[in-house]
């Protein structure tokens, strides 16, 4: 809606000039005013869209209204055409229009002239409004522009300022040449050079950074790039200000222009340091997993724990880049050092190497091991210093080792425990993470070389004992047989030598041939005894024996065994007191201590000192820590030999644990022995050093025998029957032998040669016999099988069974089977008839 403000001084004026505007424009506003002072009032407060002002008013004329209109900022801009009623002159005009007047009417004013010149002014002050409208819209979008434009300036100059390249421009002359126009603050970072003093260079200037080696790739590259018109790249080195050279990715465009011609190159130089030395790393690395596998497939066939040490030191220095190389190992258990495997250098330069003896890891006064070269045990971690002089542990390096620059140590450990340590020294540049990962990479396959070969040992150890278990088992089944017939034959010479002194007066020249035919079958059988308990064959039959005599015999037969550079002496001062033992293993175990002792005295001679002493109790110990209390004898067997090692002394008890060579030892020995003192109830102790000899001391405990458990006298009267007594065996000297000792002590023999042919009796007679005295062992038919058979014809029938075997029959089983008496060969006639009268007296009879 319009607004139209009427300046006059006389009212009639003011109505008829509003009439008028009301009639021809209905949808204006008119506003009046009768002054000047008043009209520049309403003007400023309601902004007219134009102002009707007459020229001629009291006070203010029309032309200072005007002028202070116009110079007011606010209404400067609204129309003003200026009313006179006077006679205008030109002069007039000029001066209304230079007061900024837009029209000048003269009253009287035609209505159609007066409305056309308002609606003019109305369409003049509609398009300037919509001009300046126009203009700030503009204005304000240049404003928003402008700021856009000076943030994305301020954005691009961030993005330059912190680029890790410098973004640049070439102008490419007329002629050809390059000049840098632009250069990033990138440039600085970058390369060190300041932008400002290389703007303008000459590109043969910056060809010169380039590294010679380089140039030829970087001129083919760039050429085909903006030669086709494309994007370009290129990898290469640029010298810095520093002298280095450093890798750049230079990533460019050309710039042409309408004809075609290349006027600019544009693009940016970033720093490819990171990115090429991640690509050496995994050429490293793939050439290091490589190495590793080719490595690895070399050790797992090799087998010499020194040839896999010298190989991982070489690959370690290689891999590494290191200049010396040296794996040290140590034993966990006494932590002294073992093996050392070192680069060739490092045995010409070391000067504490003397002929094959280097030792690294020292052992300081409190147990830790020295300097930078025990770091790495004592810690069982990786460590690396690249400043040795500069580390506490430094001076802990004795002279005359190697010159250290930088240092790196990484523990090697198998099974929890640290068995050595990989070391490498004086790499071209300092050490890292990734070497000390590789080492201990080495350091792993090293581990799980020495591991393989110990499971080789072990396998083979394995080997031997199965081959060794073999061979005892084949041993015993051996002597099994062997004994049975030996016993046979010992059964009959006893017997029948046993006959010839019934039959002899007591002064014949004859008889004592006979005792000691008799005495020497004793020892035949015990012999065999032994055999039979070496080779598991014949359990123990502990009993009350003095074990005095025993070692008295037993050292005559050692004497016998022993070179004449090993003395024996013996101190047996309580030959006749009493251990429950079997006479068999007491022999063993002085045989088998005294054989050890010779081997430790072998070299140089010695003293083999044995000696019996009873005490009132045994001390206790690891190998026994709940002793029964009581008395026990002590057996003490020391020698002054060569002595054993704290590691040694651990294993000697072992099964199959040996330090001797293949084909001397079985390690068997001292394993009976422990297990014989063990089963017996007793205990054992070993003293010994390097260089101080070995002492057994051996604890049985010591019995007093009951009366009822005291052996009868051997000259005794034999026990004499009437009984009728079968006898079955398949040895035909054995039954004529018993036939005729029983005969003679009144008992009915009836001498059968088979199994078969006894059943058949029975069958024919049950009462044909009182006892039935059956081998054991016999073809076709065993003596328990017979008895089972035997008595289910006659339920009530004593038996009698006679073993040459060492297997004892379970007790159990002999009663399940109806043993009433079992009777091992060789025998004697009291043995025999004690026997039979055991069956029959159980029986009832």
């Amino acid at each position: 809606m319009a607004r139209i403000l009427i300046v006059d001084d006389e009212p009639d004026n003011l109505v008829s000039l509003q009439a008028i505007l009301n009639t021809h424009l209905p949808d204006g506003q008119v506003l009046t005013a009768s002054s000047g002072r008043q009209a520049i009032d309403l003007a400023r407060d309601h902004l007219p869209d134009v102002i009707l002002l007459d020229v001629f008013m009291p006070g203010m004329d029309g032309y200072e209204v005007c002028r202070r209109l116009k110079e007011d900022r606010a209404t400067a801009r609204i129309p003003v055409v200026m009313l006179t009623a006077v006679m205008t002159e030109t002069r007039d005009k000029v001066r209304g229009l230079e007061c900024g007047a837009d029209a000048f009417l003269t009253k009287p004013v035609e209505q159609a002239e007066l409305v056309a010149q308002v609606r003019v002014a109305l369409r003049l002050k509609r398009a300037e409004d919509a001009l300046l409208r126009d203009m700030a819209t503009v204005e304000d979008q240049l404003v928003d522009r402008t700021r856009e434009l000076r943030e994305s300036e301020r954005r691009l100059q961030g993005i330059m300022d912190n680029l890790s390249g410098a973004a640049y421009r070439w102008q490419v002359g007329t002629d050809g040449a390059y000049r840098l126009v632009f250069v990033s603050r990138g440039c600085l970072d970058l390369l060190g050079y300041e932008p400002e003093k290389v703007q303008g260079w000459e590109a043969l200037e910056v060809f010169r950074l380039i590294h010679p080696d380089d140039r030829p790739l970087f001129v083919e590259l760039s050429n085909r790039a903006l030669g086709a018109r494309v994007p370009g790249e290129v990898f290469c080195r640029m010298k810095a200000k520093s002298g280095d050279y450093r890798w750049v990715h230079n990533r460019f465009q050309g710039i042409t222009g309408r004809d075609g011609r290349l006027t600019a190159v544009e693009g940016i130089i970033l720093d490819a340091s990171q990115m090429k030395e991640a690509e050496r790393l995994i050429r490293w690395e793939v050439s290091v997993n490589r190495d590793l596998a080719d490595l690895a497939r070399t050790l797992v066939a090799e087998k010499d724990p020194e040839t896999v040490g010298r190989k991982v030191v070489r690959a370690a220095r290689d891999l590494t880049e290191s200049e010396l190389g040296m794996i040290v190992t140590v034993n966990p258990h006494t932590r002294e050092q073992d093996q050392v495997y070192a680069t060739e250098n490092v045995l010409e330069r070391c000067r504490l190497w003397s002929g094959g003896d280097l030792t690294v890891c020292r052992l300081g006064p409190g147990g830790d091991y020295e300097a930078l070269c025990g770091h790495g045990l004592n810690t069982g971690e990786p460590f690396c210093t690249n400043d040795p002089p500069g580390h506490p542990l430094w001076k802990g390096l004795p002279q005359g080792h190697v010159d250290v620059r930088r240092f790196l140590s990484v523990p090697i450990s198998l099974n929890g425990d640290v068995i050595g340590q990989l070391m490498l020294a004086n790499p071209p540049r300092d050490y890292t993470d990734r070497e000390l990962r590789v080492a201990g990479w080495l350091g792993d396959l090293f581990a799980l070389a020495v591991h393989r070969h110990r499971e080789e040992l072990e396998r083979r150890r394995l080997e031997d004992q199965l081959r060794q278990a073999q061979k005892m088992e084949a041993l015993g089944t051996l002597a099994g047989g062997v004994a049975h017939d030996f016993n046979n034959i010992l059964s009959a010479i006893i017997g029948y030598a046993e006959l010839g002194l019934m039959d002899l007066p007591d002064r014949h020249p004859v008889r004592e041939c006979l005792e000691e035919v008799i005495h020497s079958g004793k020892r035949a059988r015990d012999v065999v005894r032994q055999i039979l308990t070496f080779s598991r064959s014949r359990p123990a039959e502990r009993e009350p024996v003095a074990i005095g005599p025993i070692l008295k015999e037993t050292l005559k037969f050692l004497r016998a065994s022993l070179p004449s550079t090993i003395e024996i002496r013996k101190d047996l001062c309580d030959e006749d007191v009493l251990v429950r033992a079997d006479p068999g293993e007491i022999h063993q175990i002085l045989m088998n201590l005294g054989t050890n002792a010779a081997y430790a005295m072998r070299d140089t001679g010695g003293v083999l000192t044995v000696r019996l002493e009873t005490t009132p109790s045994a001390p206790p110990s690891r190998d026994a820590p709940h002793v029964a209390p009581g008395p026990y004898v002590k057996l003490t067997v020391q020698d002054t030999g060569e002595g054993m090692l704290p590691e040694i002394l651990e294993r000697i008890f072992d099964p199959y644990f040996t330090t001797k060579p293949v084909g001397e030892g079985t390690g068997l020995g001292l394993a009976v022995v422990h297990g014989i003192v063990r089963s017996a109830g007793g205990c054992i102790e070993v003293e010994s050093a390097p260089g101080r000899g070995a002492v057994f001391r051996i604890y049985l405990p010591r019995v007093e025998v009951p009366p009822a458990e005291v052996r009868s006298d051997p000259k005794r009267a034999v026990l004499r029957g009437q009984e009728r007594v079968m006898v079955v065996d398949d040895e035909p000297a054995l039954v004529q032998m018993v036939r005729t000792m029983l005969s003679r002590f009144g008992y009915r023999v009836d001498a059968v040669g088979s199994p078969e042919e006894v059943l058949q009796r029975l069958r024919e007679d049950p009462g044909c016999c009182d006892v039935l005295l059956t081998d054991l062992t016999m073809p076709g038919m065993t003596g328990l099988a017979l008895t089972e058979k035997a008595l289910s014809i006659r339920g009530d029938l004593p038996v009698v069974l006679m073993t040459g075997f060492g297997d004892r029959v379970d007790e159990e089983r002999l009663k399940r089977a109806g043993i009433h008496a079992v009777l091992g060969k060789p025998f004697t006639v009291n043995k025999l008839t004690e026997a039979l009268r055991r069956a029959l007296e159980r029986d009832g009879r």
